[in-house]
């Protein structure tokens, strides 16, 4: 969300849409002392390696660790980077269409049908345009539209023209267009309304036009293995024709992405129900390039984030800040009298974060020091009741970049009023006592 002040009064935080180039100054120069960058991945099957188009011949995902993570804890926070090429299932093919012409008295009751041959499974939604000429002047005159059954609404009311033709347009969703079309008939009726009357020449038409199924090529399958309760944030950027799902061993999808409009799908917070196998599978045609988080959560577009469960009373995020009026909101749920502590570490060098603290019904509780020390920018805050707090992560002078969120927590008990007084202030120099480093995972 894009606003013109550092501080401002709390409202419903609007995320900006993941951007295609998170993490990508990130990955192009070195790593921070704790971090280590995941190099970019080709997809197997453009370099004609195996086939990725089933669950049981997918390619694996390969995850490399954000931190070095403890001894015997399991899941620590990953990512994955991979670029790739979809072949075409679930995209859409060739273009299919046709129109019937309905003759006869359009007056008051008069219904007419007539059947649209040769339809073909559909591949995206349909538009069905509806000419006629007849009595239809006033909000009472209108034709109303039926197929096979299913009532599609009414066309012309309040904006029709008595003698002359009209237009009107019904979009058609593609899971009614596949039911419909599933014997290659698609059957049409048109019905006058009451108050029409008999006028001279009249007669209407229907059309409809949508793309078909494609006919050939396959899904891309990756494999990731979870754990139950893990997290898996995924982000999908590439042709206007991709869809992005998490399906089972099955291939049914447990979530679908979603997409924001320019060009991005998203799908956040997947939790692995049970231990085992899951998939990403990606649909359509064209080049595409994934960005899949573990344990992690990655800002996604219109809305503030939840942070994956906490691991050892730690969780992270990632996100960019592309200019200085972005801002990223992620939640965070913490019993009362916790101590939750906020780190925002600068990515790309220049960045200077601050982050701001707000509770359940939007009050500014906390704010880290408007000037970042080496690109780190925290808060301290004794929790004076159980709930859902909004972290807000922005750029303290107009600077832009890739940044690493980290939150820790820990229960203390009822705090007292000169604590809260103590821990409300916030500092850019508060310091983390991070868990005692091992072998990465």
């Amino acid at each position: 969300m894009r606003t013109n002040g550092l501080v401002r009064p709390f409202a419903p935080v609007q995320v900006e849409r993941l951007e295609s180039r998170l993490l990508l100054s990130w990955l192009a120069g070195p790593a921070g002392p704790e971090l280590v960058s995941p190099a970019p991945v080709t997809e197997a099957e453009s370099l004609n390696g195996p086939r990725n188009d089933s669950p049981a011949t997918a390619e694996a995902l390969v995850f490399s660790p954000l931190l070095d993570w403890p001894i015997g804890v399991p899941g620590g926070p990953g990512l994955a980077r991979l670029q790739g090429v979809a072949d075409g299932l679930g995209g859409a093919g060739a273009a299919w269409s046709a129109e019937t012409w309905m003759f006869g008295t359009w007056a008051g009751g008069m219904r007419y049908s007539a059947s649209l041959p040769g339809a073909v499974a559909p591949g995206t939604d349909g538009v069905l345009t509806v000419r006629a000429r007849a009595d239809l002047a006033g909000e009472s005159k209108f034709l109303r539209v039926w197929a096979e059954g299913f009532d599609l609404g009414s066309v012309f009311v309040g904006d029709g023209v008595t003698g002359a033709e009209v237009v009107a347009q019904i979009s058609v969703p593609r899971a009614l267009l596949a039911t419909l079309a599933a014997d290659g008939v698609i059957g049409l009726e048109l019905e006058a309304s009451a108050d029409m009357v008999r006028v001279g020449t009249s007669y209407a038409s229907v059309s409809l036009s949508y793309a078909g199924a494609s006919a050939g090529g396959s899904a891309d399958y990756f494999r990731v293995d979870l754990a139950a309760g893990e997290r898996l944030d995924l982000s999908l950027t590439g042709e206007a024709s991709l869809a992005l799902s998490v399906t089972d061993a099955k291939g049914q999808p447990l979530q679908t992405g979603q997409d924001d409009g320019a060009g991005t799908l998203g799908l956040a917070g997947f939790v692995a129900e049970v231990d085992g196998a899951y998939f990403v599978r990606i649909a359509g045609e064209g080049v595409y390039d994934l960005t899949a988080s573990l344990n992690l959560a990655l800002e996604q577009p219109d809305f503030a984030v939840p942070l994956p469960a906490a691991i050892e009373g730690r969780q992270w995020a990632i996100g960019t800040l592309a200019d200085g009026l972005d801002r990223d909101a992620f939640t965070v749920t913490v019993d009362a009298g916790s101590l939750l502590k906020v780190r925002v570490q600068g990515l790309t060098p220049g960045l200077a974060p601050v982050v701001r603290l707000y509770d359940a019904a939007g009050t500014l509780v906390a704010q880290s020091d408007l000037v970042a020390v080496d690109g780190v920018a925290g808060v301290n805050l004794r929790t004076p009741g159980a709930g859902t707090y909004t972290l807000e992560v922005a750029s303290a002078d107009g600077s832009t970049g890739d940044y690493f969120l980290e939150v820790q927590s820990k229960e203390l008990g009822r705090p007292r009023a000169n604590d809260l007084a103590k821990l409300g202030k916030a500092s850019a120099l508060d310091k983390f006592v991070d868990a005692p480093k091992g072998p990465k995972r």
